[in-house]
């Protein structure tokens, strides 16, 4: 007998049910498949799970209630570990990591031991209080920022992340863009591209300003173009 969990409950295991789950090593031999463990180049590293925020889908529950945050002793363990692992990216997330008083010490220590900080952030966390200096901070290490924004839409993010969600955002990301945060028009018009065709979400690729005002962009030129056809079409049409 054994526990299944599932996203949103825990069930029991056993008898017939458990006996036809197939080991996953049993399968894996049947395709003359192996499993081998290769080098570790990525730590992800967990602030805890208190947010500003308190979204319904989100997979650790997190919010303003919870308790649950990385200690300075932590931090001296994690810090420990990553020069004694060598890491090539150390990816920082939460909760929001911005609320937790330890990151500034987290990131100005993991800077020199890896080639490449990341931050996971809801920007609205990073836009309270006296974000200005995690900013700056951000910057000076030189801290690749991983922003989610649920869409584009004001009333659709307002609704998922609370009230003026969508503007505070939205500000969040000016500020860094006027701090040196962007990314090129070739790649803002890629991304745009990737998610018209729905190839990623929109939370995991959407981290600049540019490409929303890219985006809008894309599509109101497609919307022409797809207009000016069908003009096109009628003008040959009527013309027959």
């Amino acid at each position: 007998m054994y526990a299944e969990q599932s996203s949103n409950e825990v069930r029991e295991v056993s008898g017939k049910e458990a006996a036809t789950i197939e080991p996953f090593g049993h399968a894996l031999s049947i395709h003359g498949l192996t499993l081998d463990r290769g080098q570790t180049t990525t730590l992800q590293v967990n602030m805890g799970f208190l947010c500003n925020q308190t979204c319904r889908h989100c997979h650790l529950s997190a919010g303003p209630n919870r308790k649950e945050n990385m200690t300075a002793q932590t931090v001296d363990e994690v810090v420990s570990y990553a020069w004694r692992s060598h890491f090539e990216t150390i990816d920082i997330t939460g909760g929001a990591p911005e609320l937790n008083p330890n990151l500034a010490n987290l990131i100005e220590r993991l800077s020199p031991l890896a080639p490449r900080i990341m931050l996971r952030s809801n920007l609205t966390a990073l836009n309270e209080t006296t974000k200005d200096h995690a900013m700056d901070l951000l910057k000076e290490h030189r801290v690749v920022l991983i922003a989610s924004l649920p869409s584009t839409n004001e009333s659709q993010t307002d609704f998922q992340r609370g009230r003026s969600a969508f503007r505070t955002s939205i500000s969040t990301l000016k500020k860094l863009n006027a701090m040196g945060y962007k990314i090129s028009r070739n790649q803002a018009e890629e991304m745009a591209y990737i998610i018209r065709d729905k190839t990623v979400s929109l939370k995991r690729a959407l981290f600049d300003s540019e490409i929303i005002d890219t985006y809008k962009s894309y599509i109101s030129k497609s919307k022409t173009k797809d207009n000016k056809a069908k003009d096109n079409k009628a003008s040959v049409k009527g013309g027959k």
